[in-house]
């Protein structure tokens, strides 16, 4: 069937549903099938978007016209609208009566912020029918704390929230603010990095124009090493704002290798390896005002764009293994050199030479991969 008669076939089911209460009632139990539904939300007026198999139908107002839509006519819906109704209250008036006709896949809710009052927007917040969204934008407007905090109650680890050219109080906090499965914040001004350490199981995190330092993501990076949990496996932060990133701040105190998939330069570094993660490897990527951070499963091929795969990173996570167990031991080494000058104690000694042996077999290992250390980050030759 093609997509056009799919889409008749979709809008015929809908129109006879129209005819009587008897046949909505037959309709909703065949359950129509469809992508999406969109609710397209600004002070003036609203828009709902069925898409079913990328073509897309329409309900508008009457002062509103959309080019290119196979528009569903507003008498056709006479029965579910109501004239002293808002624009706004018959879209969810309509959208009711197909949530009980239609299987779709998520509910998209795009809200225009200009202009827009405190009340309308707890109004669109606190709509029953909306409660069951997947995906939350927020556009071009301002927003107080009181309504960011009834966002923020919405947080679900299967839910996306996007706050774009939007300015957020500097000093704003909730704990859920990177409990969603993506979020992205075009004002990241009052993010704190013990804000990040909330993620778990997350996706993707953009920030914006931001005031976290190189110092921040060092913090972040090391909490990530020991985290029992998978925290994120998409970031971006924007430093065009935030100043100059330095390497030296970025990674101290952290064993870095640098590792090359295609055009890809990646600063990697490992999971404590006594935690069950799923993704054991990280990589940063440093790009002009802009850093990236990915997690990969360690086995796993690096996917690129569709189809165009590269090798995992396997190779560089053994050679990271085998930096973290060297530095280990030369810590233990250390310690208990320093204990023998104070005791000639004979297990001391054993254990002594016990890491001296393991400490020799991890350099020899080491010394096979032909590595460099320049600028805090080690590298091969």
């Amino acid at each position: 069937m093609s997509k056009c008669s799919d889409l008749h076939e979709f809008c015929k089911q809908i129109m006879l549903s129209l005819c009587s209460r008897r046949t909505e009632v037959m309709i909703s139990y065949a359950k129509v099938k469809c992508n999406s539904i969109e609710l397209h939300i600004n002070m003036c007026s609203s828009t709902l978007e069925i898409e079913s198999r990328n073509h897309k139908m329409y309900h508008c107002g009457p002062d509103q016209r959309i080019k290119g839509s196979n528009k569903l006519a507003p008498p056709v819906f006479s029965r579910w609208i109501d004239k002293n109704f808002s624009s706004f209250q018959n879209c969810v008036s309509i959208l009711k009566h197909l949530q009980n006709m239609i299987s779709f896949k998520s509910l998209i809710l795009y809200v225009n912020l200009e202009f827009m009052t405190a009340q309308f927007f707890k109004e669109i917040l606190t709509e029953p029918a909306l409660r069951d969204f997947e995906f939350l934008s927020l556009d071009r407007g301002k927003i107080d704390a009181e309504c960011l905090d009834l966002v923020m109650e919405t947080a679900h680890s299967n839910r996306d929230l996007h706050i774009n050219y939007t300015k957020v109080p500097e000093n704003y906090h909730h704990k859920n603010a990177f409990k969603f499965y993506v979020c992205g914040y075009w004002d990241s001004r009052w993010v704190r990095v013990e804000d990040l350490f909330t993620l778990k199981d997350s996706f993707a995190v953009s920030l914006g124009r931001n005031k976290l330092s190189s110092s921040d993501v060092n913090t972040f990076l090391k909490f990530w090493m020991e985290n029992d949990h998978d925290m994120v496996q998409r970031g971006i932060l924007d430093f065009r704002t935030a100043g100059v990133l330095q390497t030296e701040r970025l990674f101290d105190g952290i064993l870095v290798l640098q590792g090359r998939r295609n055009h890809l330069i990646a600063y990697l570094v490992a999971a404590n390896p006594t935690k069950q993660r799923k993704h054991q490897i990280m990589g940063v990527v440093l790009e002009t005002n802009r850093l990236r951070l990915y997690s990969w499963d360690k086995n796993e091929p690096i996917r690129f764009e569709e189809n165009v795969y590269a090798e995992s990173w396997a190779p560089e996570y053994k050679v990271l293994q085998a930096l973290n167990q060297q530095k280990e031991l030369e810590g233990k080494l250390e310690e208990i050199q320093n204990l023998l000058e104070t005791s000639q104690d004979q297990n001391m000694v054993k254990k002594k030479n016990e890491i001296e042996r393991d400490l020799q077999n991890v350099s020899q290992e080491l010394a096979g991969y032909n590595l460099v250390f320049r600028d805090s980050v080690y590298s091969y030759e």
